[in-house]
């Protein structure tokens, strides 16, 4: 049931940080999937161009799945009492999570095979605030799962 949260809340959490990127201009061949769908293809096929559909699943495919792993990192975390769920804690999960994406998209982008001109510190700081987002949206969903989880036994850790 825990995977199935993590799935739930990394998915839903992930959606509204993509929204948020979108929001701030960075969509069609700015935005994150098709980044990280374009990075993918011309390191795992150099050779080989995919189409637009293709490279923005496989964006789409590895962003929801880093979410998740995200959502699933903190879960555990929290479980194994090494954090305690409150606001201090999701901001600073949030600005490590945005200083640790920030390094890797600024990697990433030093090494695009593509030309994106993307403005560095206009991009990795809309990259940052994304990740504080992201965490805030996780928590106050993880605060609506403890509201229609209050009653199981196998989550009591969630509100201990």
């Amino acid at each position: 049931m825990l995977i199935l949260i993590a799935l739930i809340i990394g998915l839903l959490s992930t959606f509204v940080m993509t929204v948020f990127i979108q929001l701030l201009g960075y969509r069609q061949r700015k935005s994150i999937p098709w980044l990280l769908g374009t990075f993918i293809n011309t390191r795992l096929k150099p050779a080989d161009t995919a189409s637009q559909t293709q490279l923005l699943a496989w964006g789409n495919i590895v962003h929801y799945l880093i979410g998740v792993g995200f959502v699933a990192a903190y879960l555990f975390l929290w479980q194994q009492g090494w954090l305690v769920h409150s606001y201090t804690t999701v901001f600073i999960f949030g600005a490590i999570a945005g200083l640790l994406a920030v390094t890797v998209w600024y990697l990433t982008l030093s090494n695009h095979p593509l030309r994106t001109f993307i403005s560095y510190p206009t991009f990795l700081s809309a990259i940052f605030v994304a990740h504080l987002v992201f965490a805030f949206s996780m928590a106050g969903l993880m605060d609506l799962c403890m509201i229609f989880f209050l009653s199981t036994e196998h989550f009591s850790w969630m509100y201990t």
